[in-house]
Formats: structure tokens, C-alpha cells, sequence
């Protein structure tokens, strides 16, 4: 409470951390050798590589709601994503094995064994930049406060740790097949989110490069946010694919009811 002007003081503030990634992937494959009789019957290993060039934009902002000065809170965020965004780009290096029996595959990939890091853009820097009394720069000051205080990390990365995961698919029959993966370890998301995905999904093969071949879906998070989702997808022309997700979970906003985690993917892949 400030006791001169009568009005009541708050530190309460918008913390936000975002991020987008663009990645564009190589890979090989080829076949190491062929069983025909072993303690997994017949079958073949295969192994891996992939090398993907990965972009991330990362930007942070912290800024006090007493700073609004009246203007709208998106605008504000808006304006200090682009001020404090930091565009990164890096490699990252994928292997791994793949045993083939025929009506079941078994699979061990290894992200990102390089482990790529990738700048956030700074805060609480060259706030002296900024327009006097703007929000702008009170929100640089106040992160430069809390940067000095050891309670924000002014010049933050965010690092692609290497990650193991399992993956299974087996055939039901030649048409409809049933998957899995599960990441064996914990890792940190873009946001520093805590993640491990377990997914099992079942799909059908149409046959047919102009047909839909359709997949539904479970997939839930093991750690952090500990969130369940359903998926349902398609691959079309044996290249594209769809998918859309929905949690079933859900948080209340202004009085209507959202999912806690939605989403789309739009992929395009292809051999030679």
C-alpha cells in the first residue's frame, strides 16, 4: 500500500515464454542383416540416421500489470514477443535400429544425440533503448530488477537433450495395424515444460495413394502436466499427413468450458 497516494502497489506480472519451430529432415536407412531362423524368428535390422536443420524463435517477457498504463494486454504482448525474439539456427542428429519381423516391428531411436542448444532472446538489457515511461520500458526495467535479484535468467538457452525412445507397431491383419512409442526418459519442452509421451494408436491402410488411410489415437504425458489426449488422423497420396488433437482435460474461461491442450499437425513426407 503506498500510504502518500492512497492506492494499493502490486508486483503481479504476465510471464510469458513462446516459441515456433521450422525443421526440415534428411535421412538414410539401410539394412544391416537378415536372420532367417533366430531366437526372434526371421526378420531383418535395419539402421538409421537423420540430420534435421532446425530454426527455433524463442522470445520471454515479464510485465507488470500495474505497467499497462491502460493499453490492451495484447498489444503489449505483441510488442515485446518481436522486441525480445531471438531467431536460432542448428542441427540436431537422429540414429537408429529397427528390427523387422513381417507382422511386427520393434524400433530404438535416439533424438538428437548432438544435443542442439538455442538462445532465448535477452531481458532486463539496454533498457536505457527504450522510450522514457512507455511500458515498454518499465518492463525492461522491472526484468532487469528481477535479473539482479537471481529470481529470472536474463539470457536463458534451451537445449534438445538426447532422448531414447521405444516404438512398436504389430499387424492385426494386412490392412489394420496397431503402434506405440514411449520416451524413456524425462525432457524439457521449449517452455521448460516437463515431458514424457507414452502413444499407442491404431490405423488402416487403404491400399491406395488417393484414399485416406485413417488413424485414431491415445497418447498421455508421464510426467509434468501428467495430460491425456485423443488424436485422430489421416495419411492422403502416401505423403500427406493430419492430425488433430484434443485433451480430456479441460479449464474454464470466462465462464466457458476449453480443452486443456488442442492442437493440429500438417506433415509432408516422401522416399527416394
Amino acid at each position: 500500500m503506498n500510504q502518500t497516494a492512497q492506492t494499493l502497489e502490486t508486483d503481479t506480472s504476465i510471464y510469458i515464454k513462446s516459441g515456433i519451430e521450422t525443421k526440415i529432415s534428411v535421412g538414410y536407412g539401410r539394412e544391416l542383416l537378415e536372420i532367417n531362423d533366430g531366437f526372434f524368428g526371421a526378420g531383418r535390422l535395419y539402421a538409421g540416421a537423420k540430420v534435421s536443420l532446425i530454426e527455433l524463435e524463442l522470445s520471454k517477457q515479464v510485465t507488470r500489470i500495474e505497467d499497462l498504463n491502460g493499453e490492451e494486454v495484447s498489444d503489449v504482448i505483441r510488442d515485446e514477443y518481436d522486441n525480445n525474439l531471438e531467431s536460432n539456427t542448428n542441427i540436431g542428429i537422429d540414429v537408429g535400429l529397427l528390427w523387422d519381423a513381417g507382422n511386427y516391428r520393434v524400433g530404438l531411436l535416439l533424438d538428437n544425440i548432438n544435443s542442439p542448444s538455442f538462445d532465448y532472446g535477452p531481458v532486463g538489457e539496454n533498457c536505457e533503448a527504450r522510450t522514457q515511461g512507455s511500458v515498454e520500458r518499465s518492463s525492461c526495467d522491472y526484468s532487469e530488477q528481477l535479473v539482479a535479484d537471481g529470481r529470472l535468467d536474463g539470457r536463458e538457452s534451451h537445449t534438445k537433450h538426447a532422448l531414447l525412445r521405444v516404438n512398436g507397431l504389430y499387424k492385426l491383419s494386412d490392412r489394420w495395424h496397431i503402434s506405440g512409442a514411449l520416451d524413456l526418459a524425462e525432457y524439457d519442452d521449449i517452455v521448460g515444460d516437463e515431458n514424457q509421451w507414452f502413444n499407442l494408436a491404431m490405423s488402416y491402410e487403404a491400399k491406395s495413394r488417393y484414399i485416406p488411410s485413417p488413424r485414431i489415437g491415445y497418447q498421455s504425458n508421464l510426467a509434468g502436466s501428467e495430460i491425456t489426449s485423443y488424436t485422430f488422423g489421416f495419411t492422403w497420396l502416401k505423403c500427406l499427413s493430419l492430425d488433430v488433437e484434443m485433451s480430456t482435460d479441460s479449464v474454464e474461461i470466462d465462464g466457458e468450458s476449453a480443452p486443456r491442450r488442442a492442437g493440429f499437425s500438417l506433415a509432408f513426407e516422401e522416399s527416394f
